[in-house]
């Protein structure tokens, strides 16, 4: 069993994780669980239930609704396609439009560097903010520190099992 090391860059994705349409409630389950053992783990909210508990960090509080809604923001981002499972799909509806096809394919390209680029963006105004709520982290968590509070990160379910519920 290969052991897991998270930093507050992965307390971050685990919150976006939580904020993100899944295919599947087990996903649900899971992502919010992980995000509750690694709040536990680092002892830093990030969760809305955990900011506005007792003993958080007022200045964290705060600039919470900030952070949240630059993440629903960057979870909002998506491009032409993202809906399909496989670019032959896209390809399929696409064929015998000749130039026209090709005229989609270079804004979808276009779209797709956009997007590429406003997702960076987000993703650094998301990580400055978890500073200006938490300070520097620098603290490291693993595998076992996770299962010692009770949470396996083995057990990420799996997209290809529930293709079929799509």
């Amino acid at each position: 069993m290969s052991q897991q090391t998270y930093t507050y860059k992965s307390l971050i994705a685990a919150y976006i994780e939580t904020q993100k349409k899944q295919v599947h409630p087990d996903f649900d389950r899971y992502y919010e669980a992980h995000l509750d053992a690694l709040e536990r783990a680092f002892d830093l909210p990030l969760s809305e239930k955990r900011m506005f508990a007792d003993g958080a960090p007022p200045r964290a509080q705060g600039l919470w609704i900030i952070f949240a809604d630059a993440v629903a923001s960057y979870v909002s981002i998506r491009t032409p396609w993202e809906t399909f499972l496989e670019s032959g799909a896209v390809l399929h509806r696409l064929q015998g439009w000749g130039e026209h096809k090709q005229r989609v394919f270079e804004y979808a390209y276009r779209i797709s560097g956009i997007a590429k680029e406003n997702r960076a963006v987000h993703m650094e105004m998301i990580v400055h903010l978890f500073h200006m709520m938490h300070g520097e982290v620098d603290g490291v968590v693993t595998s076992a520190d996770l299962l010692a509070l009770g949470f396996d990160d083995t057990t990420e379910p799996d997209v290809a099992d529930y293709l079929d519920r799509i």
